[in-house]
């Protein structure tokens, strides 16, 4: 007759091989969204810009300068805010557009067909693995139900 604790260490070995399984998994998946490092720097660069940009506009605002401005002519100094930020926005939008342009034109249907066939194959055999463990938990129980 096998201990409980034979039982409970088949148990732990059939749940260590399905959380290795399940981390092979995740790792290649996250290899394959992982965008290329080209692609994340551009996207980093734009997000520098947007805020190093916003945030000098925003100083240039609160300065001294530009409050006396806002007493003198309310109207006029405004609309000239308003419209720089607007441009900036505007600029921005374009390059952000460019980049998404460039982004997804390099991601071809091959590829694409390529990333979504992969993805099968990895969710199949982690559902297979998950199965597998399943059944075989349950033969261990099934057996430690018979001996005791």
């Amino acid at each position: 007759m096998a201990s409980t604790k034979s039982f409970y260490d088949q148990l732990m070995d059939n749940q260590s091989k399905l959380f290795n399984t399940m981390t092979e998994f995740t790792n290649a998946w996250m290899e394959m969204m992982t965008p290329s490092s080209d692609l994340s720097d551009k996207a980093g660069e734009l997000m520098n810009e947007y805020y190093t940009k916003t945030s000098e506009m925003m100083e240039a605002m609160a300065s001294k300068e530009k409050m006396e401005a806002y007493q003198k002519d309310f109207w006029t100094t405004f609309t000239a805010d308003y419209t720089k930020n607007m441009e900036v926005s505007m600029e921005l939008y374009k390059k952000s557009a460019e980049y998404f342009k460039n982004m997804w034109s390099g991601n071809t249907m091959e590829t694409t067909q390529e990333r979504t066939k992969k993805l099968s194959e990895l969710y199949q055999h982690s559902m297979k693995a998950f199965y597998d463990t399943t059944k075989a938990n349950g033969k261990v129980m099934q057996e430690y139900m018979s001996a005791n």
